[in-house]
């Protein structure tokens, strides 16, 4: 794990160099505030690009959850086990509680991001993006959290959940409304931070690839989308394999001692465990929700 985030590392340095420059040379000031778009068209493009990533890429967040829950497995082995005991569908594991999150939550992120954007006092400042992204993925994260918690449940093989409506009314009866919303913190503290460095870096690799493609281009929110998902993925890495293990180990006691405990047995691999699956999701689910948002908002602008 350490050899892969150096290795990622060095394959963005060339172009986290190249954003830099295009941030620091003066010519640009200010990040430069998105264009007007209602908040209906930002929840319609935000639900649709929720929907396409998830059903794309679930495989790899199964993936992701069964390696950081069971140690000492090799990716190879745990496709092979998956298809083994449950087939093809096995690797779609979880896909219901993640459309009931992903959908409305990335609607909502959108809509909120439109809607805070336009009030902001911040507006104009060269670091808004950050803090406008960590606000919108904070308020979303905290409102879906209990379908967050069965999500990750339901990928893991710790528990048999046959339902998200049977997953609720279990969660309810064993934990109360204290389980449904287990890992609040960590996902937050992991999630605040992704979104404001995923949204700051998609405005500068924008900005940066414009004079190579001219206008505003799907291949230019593809790429911008990408490059800025690897890196916030790598960042936010430890906090998401956290709070894996304080929604799936009902005995850990709280984030702090969850991370220390980690940290004890198995170093930087621990805190790393399952980043080659995560960052590859977070990516390609951050170049084509961008790439489908703006389509989709601006074939909205065209009917309206």
């Amino acid at each position: 794990m350490p050899s892969l985030s150096l290795s990622l590392s060095r394959s963005l340095s060339l172009s986290l160099s190249l954003l830099w420059q295009r941030f620091s040379d003066g010519q640009q000031g200010a990040v430069t505030p998105p264009p007007q778009r209602s908040a209906i068209s930002g929840l319609v493009a935000g639900a649709c690009s929720g929907t396409a990533s998830v059903l794309l890429l679930q495989p790899l967040d199964v993936l992701k959850t069964q390696v950081q829950t069971q140690h000492n497995q090799r990716y190879v082995q745990l496709v092979r086990n998956i298809y083994q005991t449950r087939g093809v569908p096995g690797f779609w594991k979880g896909v219901m509680p993640s459309l009931y999150r992903t959908v409305p939550g990335v609607g909502l992120y959108f809509a909120t991001l439109h809607t805070w954007q336009k009030i902001s006092p911040l507006n104009g400042h060269r670091f808004h993006s950050m803090l406008d992204g960590a606000l919108a993925r904070s308020l979303a994260s905290i409102a879906l959290m209990p379908f967050t918690v069965i999500k990750t449940r339901m990928e893991s093989n710790h528990f048999q959940y046959r339902s998200v409506s049977h997953a609720v009314i279990d969660i309810w009866r064993s934990q109360g409304i204290r389980g449904l919303y287990r890992g609040t913190f960590a996902t937050v503290v992991r999630d605040a931070p992704y979104s404001g460095l995923y949204l700051q870096l998609y405005r500068w690799s924008t900005q940066a690839i414009e004079p190579w493609t001219g206008t505003q281009t799907m291949a230019q929110s593809f790429v911008g989308g990408l490059m800025a998902g690897l890196l916030a993925s790598l960042v936010t890495q430890p906090m998401d394999v956290v709070k894996t293990r304080l929604q799936i180990d009902v005995l850990a006691v709280s984030t702090w001692r969850t991370l220390v405990n980690i940290w004890q047995q198995d170093g930087v691999n621990g805190l790393l465990r399952g980043a080659v699956p995560r960052i590859a999701r977070r990516a390609c689910v951050a170049a084509i929700s961008w790439t489908v948002y703006e389509r989709v908002v601006l074939l909205w602008g065209h009917r309206t």
